[in-house]
């Protein structure tokens, strides 16, 4: 596995990021060459386009991040009370979410609250686009990473030292989310969303302004265990 590691001020291991970088050309390369139509039957209906029911109300999806599998995925809530995306993702798998949400019935204009375990862009860089869509939407973050949603020009600065040309193809747009959609956490809150009430609880780690989300009537918790980049077997 690789690990993102952001430091308050949105830092990155640049040796860690580097190697993540090289590890997605290898996959992809490997994949196009047993499939030489991968990159069109990304957009196909499969199952990039398909949720995975876990519970009543609770769904998760594959983004398909750069066409592939079981790299990034997110989590979908919905109930009475509206509509909640556990780490929607970058700006560049937004399709892929979006024919995930249409596949239940739902569109961004149904998102009331947004969920992040923490601010990496892998995970939350889509945050400000949806919030571009939906002024709506409340974002539930940890009080360290709020400032970086609000203002991730330092975020996007440490990331494109170590992107550079391909942070759009990456990651697409990460836009800013307004303040009066924050809603910081310390942990130890409890917030209903999404038709649920989940416990916050602070799980520095990963990062050091992450939490985790745990759902008790479904017995599910919402902790990004892996970092958002998985190596399988053979894959070096």
């Amino acid at each position: 596995r690789v690990l993102f590691r952001f430091d308050e001020v949105g830092r990155v291991s640049q040796a860690l990021q580097v190697e993540l970088l090289k590890y997605h050309d290898r996959l992809r390369s490997r994949h196009d060459s047993a499939n030489p139509l991968a990159a069109v039957e990304a957009g196909r209906v499969t199952a990039d386009t398909m949720m995975t029911v876990l519970a009543p109300g609770i769904s998760c999806g594959d983004l398909q991040f750069q066409g592939l599998p079981r790299i990034i995925a997110t989590a979908v809530l919905s109930g009475a009370d509206g509509m909640a995306v556990v780490d929607p993702g970058p700006s560049s798998t937004l399709p892929v979410l979006k024919r995930h949400l249409a596949s239940i019935g739902a569109g961004v204009g149904d998102i009331t609250a947004i969920l992040l375990t923490h601010i990496h862009l892998d995970h939350a860089g889509s945050t400000g686009t949806l919030l571009d869509e939906n002024p709506g939407i409340a974002v539930y973050v940890h009080e360290a990473g709020a400032p970086h949603m609000i203002d991730p020009s330092r975020l996007l600065a440490s990331a494109a030292r170590l992107y550079g040309d391909d942070m759009q193809r990456l990651w697409g747009d990460v836009l800013s989310v307004p303040a009066s959609a924050i809603r910081a956490l310390a942990g130890g809150e409890r917030v209903a969303v999404g038709g649920r009430a989940l416990e916050v609880a602070y799980t520095p780690g990963h990062a050091s302004h992450h939490v985790s989300f745990f759902c008790g009537d479904a017995g599910m918790a919402f902790d990004d265990p892996g970092p958002g980049v998985r190596h399988r077997a053979g894959d070096g």
